[in-house]
């Protein structure tokens, strides 16, 4: 089980930085249970970049799914990450072939 944290690619390092830190500390709020269960298994997290068409994209693949969002509120309430944990098979294709962020 990895963390994946999906991040707007209009992001500078910066930013991509601390809305990854918000996604994941929704995530680890909303979903103690997973939270803990990714943690004790690997504690590896992965960080992808994605345009606006993939974040849509990955909310629509994630649906039923636990997983976290979060919307910047000095980028005019943009969503700009993503959180949540898979095993390496039920990764979302759009994920698996995201670049590195």
């Amino acid at each position: 089980v990895k963390l994946y944290v999906a991040l707007w690619s209009g992001l500078t390092p910066g930013q991509r930085v601390a809305q990854a830190i918000h996604a994941a500390a929704e995530f680890a709020l909303d979903h103690p249970e997973a939270a803990r269960a990714w943690r004790a298994a690997t504690n590896t997290v992965v960080s992808v970049a994605l345009g606006d068409e993939g974040l849509d994209r990955l909310l629509f693949d994630l649906e039923g799914r636990e997983s976290a969002t979060f919307r910047e509120p000095d980028l005019g309430d943009r969503l700009t990450a993503v959180a949540f944990t898979s095993e390496d098979a039920s990764v979302p294709r759009v994920v698996r072939r995201a670049p590195l962020a």
